[in-house]
């Protein structure tokens, strides 16, 4: 075999059996690595193949780092027994825009905090600006409220025990089978975008889903109303907001566009 490129399963399983992260350090963000060389051994067998971060990669690269100390992580993976791989941070940046398939929402200038999802209580999506600089935090869930990505003003925490988990570039995917995509976002510190996904209250699986460019309002599980190609900049309070019932609205916050149902 002279083809360096490593087919696309192998590269899915590799990601299974290292745990979705570098096998030193369990950081999400990755590369693949042969761990006795490729031009040694002419093939790609998955037991040869470890994940490994930047840092790592470039520290086995330069000879800094060991074959038989990254063979050893391969058998005993970082994120092995654990419910998240080691948090990433993700860098502050300037762009206060947030798409929702084909709904935008801008945040205010100045500092504090924006809140652009609310549902029953419960903020699953905030923008925080301070100096000029935002982060964010968010709460995505599976269409059950199960919390399935936590981020937590920029520093993310992704599942290890899932079908695959796949970052090319700005984009990450979840998968829970071949064809099941349960989460498609693409961010950056400049940059987020949910292309599909759900922020869901696990008590009655009310909520918000991200798909077909729309955001479309749940309530215990039903779909009831859609938002496409919406556009809310500077909202006093924050800009989309579902209430299942009365309760949550007497407390809900100030300036949402909001979904209420019974």
């Amino acid at each position: 075999m002279n083809n360096r490129n490593i087919p696309e399963e192998t590269k899915r399983l590799v990601r299974q059996d290292c745990f979705f992260g570098c096998v030193l350090c369990g950081a999400p963000i990755f590369e693949y690595d042969h761990i006795e060389e490729f031009h040694i051994v002419n093939k790609h067998e998955i037991s040869n193949l470890a994940l490994l971060c930047p840092n790592h990669h470039r520290e086995k690269t330069s000879g800094r780092l060991s074959s038989d100390r990254v063979k050893n992580g391969r058998q005993n993976p970082f994120n092995k027994g654990r419910e998240h791989a080691s948090p990433w941070h993700i860098e502050p940046g300037r762009n206060r825009i947030v798409e929702f398939g084909s709904n935008i929402a801008s945040g205010l200038d100045g500092d504090g905090d924006y809140r652009v999802i609310w549902i029953n209580g419960r903020n699953y999506f905030v923008q925080h600006s301070e100096n000029g600089w935002v982060t964010f935090s968010a709460a995505i869930t599976t269409i059950d409220g199960e919390i399935l990505l936590l981020i937590d003003r920029g520093e993310l925490k992704s599942p290890v025990n899932i079908w695959d988990i796949k970052y090319q570039g700005t984009n990450l995917k979840i998968r829970v089978a071949p064809t099941e995509i349960i989460l498609d976002m693409d961010f950056s510190n400049e940059k987020i975008r949910i292309n599909h996904g759900f922020f869901v209250d696990e008590r009655d699986k009310s909520g918000l889903y991200i798909k077909d460019k729309k955001i479309i309002a749940a309530f215990k599980g039903i779909e009831r109303g859609t938002c496409e190609g919406g556009f809310a900049m500077g909202n006093q309070g924050g800009v989309f907001g579902l209430a299942s019932d009365q309760s949550f609205m007497e407390n809900r916050p100030y300036g949402f566009a909001f979904f209420y149902g019974p």
